[in-house]
């Protein structure tokens, strides 16, 4: 993480502070990891013209053993899960806490979104239809925007990626 990389993330200052615009994962992790301000919900950033080509930034929480696991091949998609197989991201580190089976490693991530399926808590089901229309994302718009989450199919759609381990949680020798 170049010039700014130490033994602690999130904690060198951001110029432009909470303003900042700047979704480069680096930056992200390095300055804003902690008070990091999601950007907004899928529905208000999808590409009006082509929505299947949205990039949007997603947060994953899990131990270090398996972020190493995730470094060294990919992610695996889970077998089941509120919104189905896939594999599942916050919109936020802190959305994260609540959702994580696994602690010690975080992930930020670029996904590639495809075709979305949107649902709320009412409809959560709807995307399991029969006759639902295929999709790559299913993108829960919870009642507490803080807790949206979005589930992708397939570990493709995963672009780019950082992998943070906090102190606490790492093994390695110093």
């Amino acid at each position: 993480m170049g010039e700014y990389r130490t033994m602690l993330f999130g904690d060198k200052p951001c110029a432009d502070g909470y303003v900042c615009t700047n979704r480069n994962l680096e930056h992200i992790m390095i300055f804003h990891l902690d008070e990091h301000k999601p950007q907004q919900r899928y529905s208000a950033v999808k590409k009006s013209e082509k929505p299947e080509d949205t990039i949007y930034v997603g947060f994953h929480q899990t131990s270090p053993a398996n972020a190493s696991s995730i470094a060294h091949s990919d992610f695996r998609p889970s077998s089941e899960g509120k919104l189905g197989p896939g594999i599942y991201f916050a919109r936020s580190k802190a959305g994260t806490e609540y959702k994580a089976n696994e602690r010690g490693a975080y992930i930020a991530v670029e996904v590639h979104m495809g075709i979305v399926k949107e649902v709320t808590n009412a409809n959560v089901n709807d995307f399991r239809k029969p006759n639902s229309p295929p999709y790559d994302t299913v993108y829960l718009n919870h009642d507490k925007e803080d807790k949206d989450e979005f589930c992708v199919k397939d570990a493709s759609q995963i672009k780019k990626w950082v992998i943070v381990v906090g102190n606490e949680y790492d093994t390695r020798p110093e």
